[in-house]
Formats: C-alpha cells, structure tokens, sequence
C-alpha cells in the first residue's frame, strides 16, 4: 500500500476512535466526523502526491499494460545482455537464480547466449527463445489474458512448442536433455495442457525486476524495472482472482 493511502486509513482510523460516543447512539454525528476527516486525510493525500506521486506509473499511463507482445518485449528486454539497460546479463542471471528450483543453471548466464522473440518453428511460435550453441535452450510462451491455441488437427499449442523445442535443440547442437527448458508463463502460474512446458508465473518475473532494480547501476532503468514489477504484481493478483472464478464455476466431473 502507498504511504499515503497508509496515512490515509490511519487518519480515518484515528477520527474513528476520537469520535466513537459514549452511548453508541449518535451514528449520524459519527458518520459526519467520519467523512469530515476523511476529507481532511484526502486532501493531505493528494498534497503530499504532489512531491512523491506514489500512485504513478510509466506503464498505466502508456497503457499498454494489459498487451501481451508488450510483455515478451520487455522479458526479452530483460534478458538480453546486449540491450539498452546496459546491465550486461545481470538480468538472466537473476532469472535463473530466482527459477533454478525448476532446473536453470546460473551458469548459463556465463555462456556466449542469444535472445530471440517471435522465433518460428514448424509447428509453431515462442514468444522469447534464450540460447547457446551447444550449451542450452530455454523456450517461454508467454500468456497474459489468453489461453493455449488449438490447432486444425486438435493438437494443443504447448505440444506444438515442444515439438519444435527438441528440432530446435538437434539443430544447435543441444544434446543434453538437462538443458533443454520449455516454460509457460502466465498470470496466476496455472499449468500448460502439455506438461513438458514448466508453468511459472509473471509474479516471479516481478521477483526479479525487483532485485534488477536494486542492482541496477543506471537509475533509469532501476526506476523502470520497478514501475514493471509493480504493474506486473497487481495484474498477477487479478488474474489469479479471475482463474479461480473460472474454476469455481466449472461443472464438476
């Protein structure tokens, strides 16, 4: 929570208690000191928004949070050591601290490694491939508000991906299935249909964001990393809110 909607609660909370009669009887006092205070508490707010401005953010007022090809841009953005944060792999090595429970190796970070968006394959499309010859490949499909394509034939879309994951391995020389990654990255972390594909979650991406904006030697890029992980936070706990409605109201079997 902001500092200021924090002081703003409290004051509410204060004038609560300040104005709580004897008796319990007079509600309508009550309530008058109630909102009188917490207009008070709201101008306060919104004065001291003027030298803070906690409730902004870069990517809301873009708006372009809710875009999906928004988001593997700047995951790849995050990733790439030869971006325009000028970090060198500081990202990737974060990722793969933050995900080695799921069988990332930091050494990769070490690696001569590439980033990739959109990269074709028979089947399909990744939405970010990171990658070495001969040392790993990690492919993520990134969903936000969509789910899994089907294609004509019936197959899902992670099945698809990891078809084209393995013939993507054999042409760079991957050979040890250990090093060989596929992840689904979603909202909420809710498994992919084909369960070769890893789910994670866009909360964890926050995870790193944050610890980048901490290490980050250029402020820009700290400032923006943070404003991400807060837009990213906030669309994680929407969209594990809408995920279990969704299942809530499934039929039981």
């Amino acid at each position: 929570m902001a500092t200021a909607s924090k002081a703003s609660f409290k004051t509410l909370l204060d004038g609560y208690i300040r104005t709580e009669p004897a008796n319990g009887s007079d509600l309508s006092q009550v309530a008058g000191r109630l909102i009188k205070g917490f207009k008070k508490a709201h101008e306060q707010s919104r004065e001291l928004q003027k030298t803070t401005a906690d409730d902004f953010n870069l990517l809301d007022t873009l708006q372009i949070a809710g875009e999906e090809i928004r988001h593997s841009m700047m995951l790849a953005w995050l990733l790439d050591r030869e971006e325009t944060h000028a970090q060198d792999n500081l990202g990737f090595r974060l990722f793969l601290k933050n995900l080695k429970h799921v069988g990332l190796n930091g050494e990769y970070a070490d690696r001569r490694y590439w980033v990739l968006r959109e990269k074709r394959g028979s089947e399909s499309r990744i939405d970010v491939e990171v990658a070495a010859r001969g040392e790993f490949i990690i492919h993520i499909e990134n969903k936000i508000y969509s789910d899994e394509i089907y294609s004509d034939d019936g197959n899902h879309q992670t099945k698809r991906e990891w078809s084209d994951l393995q013939h993507r391995a054999r042409e760079l020389g991957v050979n040890n299935r250990a090093n060989v990654h596929g992840f689904y990255l979603t909202l909420d972390g809710h498994p992919a249909i084909y369960p070769e594909f890893r789910a994670i979650s866009w909360r964890q991406i926050a995870d790193v964001l944050d610890e980048f904006s901490a290490r980050a030697k250029a402020r820009p890029v700290s400032m923006f990393a943070t404003h991400y992980a807060d837009v990213l936070r906030r669309m994680t706990f929407e969209g594990t809110q809408i995920y279990e409605d969704e299942n809530e109201t499934q039929p039981e079997s």
